[in-house]
């Protein structure tokens, strides 16, 4: 009677470290959107309706070379763009890529957009994103993290 007593104990603490173990086992959740890949675009400031001139993005550009070899120009800027995971396009600036000017100009506490601009096809394709995507008209919150500046739009 003591043997069976003892295996039923035992049997008892194995079944109950397979439970054990068995909850450690993390559930799988769906997979989530994945946010964009990071790419490096061309952005000329200004509006389009007033040949590049006031507030805005006026061309936004896939940049092919790499930015060793980018020359800053007024009103010019090279940024790495991303798709965050609330589905938010995220520009990323050097400021050591920029004139100062333009950092003073567009950058002052907030990046203004006056008037909406759409984001070209083949820029979204390479940050994955397949659907349109359009900056509205507004301003945004400009982050200056010492050396970069972000851009949440």
């Amino acid at each position: 009677m003591k043997k069976i007593g003892k295996l039923l104990v035992l049997f008892v603490m194995l079944c109950s470290v397979g439970v054990t173990y068995g909850t450690m086992v993390p559930e799988i959740e769906a997979p989530k959107k994945a946010a964009g890949a990071l790419i490096n675009i061309k952005i000329k400031f200004g509006r389009p309706k007033h040949d590049c001139a006031k507030f805005g993005i006026c061309e936004f550009t896939l940049e092919i070379k790499g930015l060793e070899l980018f020359r800053a120009e007024k009103n010019i800027a090279i940024a790495t763009a991303s798709i965050n995971e609330s589905g938010n396009l995220v520009l990323q600036f050097e400021k050591n890529n920029m004139m100062l000017e333009t950092i003073t100009t567009y950058f002052d506490r907030v990046f203004i957009m006056d008037e909406d601009f759409e984001v070209p096809q083949d820029v979204l394709a390479e940050l994955n994103w397949y659907d349109s995507y359009i900056i509205k008209t507004g301003e945004y919150y400009v982050q200056d993290r010492g050396n970069v500046i972000v851009v949440e739009l």
